[in-house]
């Protein structure tokens, strides 16, 4: 399981509305996040990666997703003070590894709805 729905459910006080309105924000940020890590790559700008990782943090906090928050902190401190990415294909895998985690968190969170 990438969230942890014991988290979730404490943090929100088990409000499915709150849940579900927490979900439909995490998918449409998901979006945004993924494909500005991936321009941030391309184009080879550590600090807009470094930026998108902290703002995604937010997000994947919210859910209790704390393997992923870890991967957005390595990844924001590996941009920390850098104007270009040092490593890009190792880069590259992390951020592939943060959207395959979202889309499994994704499946998760819908599931956990549909159940309640």
């Amino acid at each position: 399981m990438v969230v942890d729905l014991t988290y979730l459910q404490h943090a929100t006080d088990g409000d499915k509305e709150l849940i579900a309105q927490l979900v439909d924000l995490f998918r449409e940020q998901i979006v945004e996040f993924s494909t500005e890590m991936n321009e941030s790559i391309a184009g080879n700008e550590a600090e807009r990666l470094r930026r998108v990782a902290h703002k995604a943090k937010g997000s994947i906090s919210a859910l209790g997703m704390t393997a992923v928050r870890a991967l957005l902190q390595e990844i924001e401190d590996e941009c920390t003070g850098k104007a270009s990415i040092r490593d890009v294909t190792e880069m590259r895998k992390k951020v592939d590894i943060f959207v395959s985690n979202c889309k499994q968190a994704e499946v998760e969170l819908l599931d956990y709805l549909k159940v309640g």
